[in-house]
């Protein structure tokens, strides 16, 4: 019955004929007086024909599922492939056709109204649901016991133009003060070659220099000699020294992270890239760590590392918990020990859809 609300006859049917006075008529033939057969119906609780509303919501509906597969194809493919997907959106579809219908048509009663908020509950149903699916998110962490090298600069001064000074650069910048130079000693007046001496006047005194004189050289000593008829010394053999075998030296343990595995990520129904890697860290556990990666954004990814290679689903592997950012590069401590000789798939699978998004096959490094 309440499908048949929506016709103009309908709702006349529903009026006994002890209403249907003058002015109810005129409503067929004057369209402008509906507004007072609506007062009145409301009064007299009689339902009221919901007009264009639910055809305006539903050209909205059909307005955003365009843009949407526009922009963003694979999210509408891994939509209509997955059939929680497909469940996940006919619940959401109900749900807002029962708010339109049991709270909005009841308690709005003007038309332009009731299709504002309709389509305004569409708009914040499908913002909630489709904003994970166009936010990036990125995160970068530190690889942990990692050590950095020495050239990247970090803790040493900058010069006036931003870069990263030498080590010895404050040193090799401070002028070195020079010793002063030794005074010269006093040379002796020279006379001239020629010089005529005036007669009643006496010459000028003159100094001698002495000249250098080296000092006297001592003979080397003389090797003290023999007494006569004494014997010769003897020599003694030195007794000779067995060789050593070399020793081999003890294996050191690494002081930072060992990289195991590596393999190259690739999407699967969606846009993906990076590297995903298995670690041992120095104090013996194991991570896997994604590397410079960009993963379509979307809802509710989890990480998981699955025995086997090529993996597309999470059975029988280990959750490592949510993906903390679809770009970057994060750590995921993985619990319990790795089995040698196993080759693993690192796994990015949505949760919410059921679907893989990413994964990458280790190899060993």
């Amino acid at each position: 019955m309440a499908a048949r609300l929506f016709h103009r006859k309908s709702f006349f049917r529903c009026v006994s004929p002890s209403n249907l006075d003058n002015r109810h008529m005129t409503y067929i033939d004057n369209p402008s007086s509906r507004s007072d057969v609506v007062a009145d119906a409301v009064a007299g609780a009689q339902p009221v024909p919901n007009g264009r509303g639910p055809w305006i919501a539903a050209a909205g509906i059909a307005a955003g599922a365009v843009v949407v597969l526009a922009i963003r194809p694979n999210l509408v493919a891994t939509t209509i492939a997955s059939p929680r997907a497909l469940a996940f959106v006919a619940v959401v579809t109900l749900a807002v056709a029962l708010v339109s219908r049991l709270v909005i048509a009841r308690f709005v009663h003007r038309r332009l109204a009731r299709g504002v908020a309709r389509v305004g509950l569409v708009g914040a149903v499908a913002v909630a649901l489709l904003a994970p699916s166009f936010r990036d998110t990125r995160v970068e962490e530190a690889l942990p016991g990692a050590t950095l090298p020495a050239a990247t600069g970090e803790g040493r001064p900058t010069t006036a133009d931003g870069s990263t000074a030498a080590p010895n650069a404050a040193a090799a910048a401070t002028p070195i003060p020079l010793a002063a130079p030794e005074a010269a000693a006093p040379s002796a007046p020279v006379l001239p070659l020629s010089s005529s001496v005036t007669p009643g006047v006496a010459p000028a005194p003159t100094t001698a220099v002495p000249a250098a004189v080296a000092p006297p050289s001592r003979p080397a000593p003389a090797a003290p000699l023999a007494p006569v008829g004494a014997e010769a010394p003897v020599p003694v053999p030195t007794p000779a020294v067995p060789a050593v075998p070399p020793t081999t030296a003890a294996p050191v343990a690494p002081t930072g992270p060992v990289e195991l595995t590596r393999g190259a990520l690739a999407g699967i129904g969606h846009r993906a890239q990076g590297t995903a890697s298995l670690y041992r860290l120095p104090d013996g556990r194991a991570i896997v760590r994604l590397e410079d990666i960009d993963i379509e954004p979307g809802p509710d990814y989890d990480v998981y590392l699955v025995a086997g290679a090529g993996q597309r689903a999470p059975s029988g592997g280990r959750n490592l918990g949510d993906l903390r950012g679809n770009q970057g590069s994060q750590n995921y401590d993985i619990a319990g020990a790795l089995d040698e000789g196993v080759t693993y798939t690192v796994l990015i699978w949505c949760e919410r859809f059921a679907v893989p998004v990413a994964n990458a096959t280790q190899r060993p490094v």
